[in-house]
């Protein structure tokens, strides 16, 4: 027992807040339309909404029951974490995923609240409890093991970029004119640069200032389309516009 709550209860109660707080970012993100998409480094749930509604319930609702306080507590408990986990991801590679936004944090955060009090009150607690501890368990090993390797993936990207980044300005000091080799290369960031602006923003800058505008734009455009394709798409003719940007 954790506080009067089983682990694969956390466990449960940590995946539905992840999923229904990525849900509510992203309908937050689609209609703005000019806040940057965040959430996790790969996959459709956001650990910080996850780990902010634990610690709501296991810690703030058995002490706090007004419910305008305990909406100002995860709010900046969800502020916190999305500070924190903006400036992990530049210490770990030095670029930025989305740009932190207290506005875009705290909205999120007061809607995911709304969503985490009528949950609660309409019983998804009762509905976990229902559930026995061993399919529970075997149900939620299914569910986080891909789901953990999803974020070390996502962690290793992330260091292994400014290596990445280095190699390209190697490939090109050494005259490698085939932009096909730096597609390659870069193809692992596809996702990411169809989820995030500002790391769009941000690759894009490091290629133009290695390889120049033109052929910045077409390795860009070769990550972007499939890797079967790019070869096709962008090998020649690559070769001729990196002669010249050379």
């Amino acid at each position: 027992m954790i506080y009067g709550y089983q682990l694969y209860e956390l466990m449960f109660l940590f995946a539905f807040y992840s999923f229904a707080g990525r849900m509510v970012e992203q309908i937050l993100y689609y209609l703005s339309r000019n806040g940057a998409r965040r959430g996790v480094l790969k996959g459709i749930a956001s650990p910080m909404y996850g780990i902010g509604a634990v610690i709501i319930i296991v810690f703030v609702t058995p002490k706090i029951t007004d419910f305008y306080q305990a909406m100002v507590i995860l709010s900046l408990v969800c502020a916190l974490l999305d500070f924190l986990c903006v400036h992990f991801v530049r210490l770990l590679s030095g670029t930025v995923l989305w740009k932190y936004s207290t506005t875009f944090s705290v909205l999120a955060a007061l809607i995911s609240f709304i969503v985490l009090d009528l949950s609660l009150q309409t019983g998804v607690m009762k509905v976990i409890e229902a559930i026995p501890a061993l399919p529970a368990m075997i149900l939620l090993l299914v569910i986080f093991i891909p789901y953990v390797l999803f974020q070390l993936d996502g962690l290793a990207r992330l260091i292994a970029l400014p290596r990445t980044l280095k190699m390209v300005k190697s490939q090109h000091d050494m005259g490698n004119t085939d932009l096909h080799v730096y597609v390659r290369m870069l193809s692992k960031y596809g996702t990411w640069l169809r989820g995030y602006p500002a790391f769009f923003d941000y690759l894009a800058g490091k290629l133009q200032s290695v390889l120049g505008r033109g052929a910045a734009i077409a390795v860009i455009r070769g990550v972007l389309a499939k890797p079967e394709k790019a070869g096709r798409l962008y090998g020649r003719r690559g070769n001729r516009r990196g002669k010249k940007n050379k």
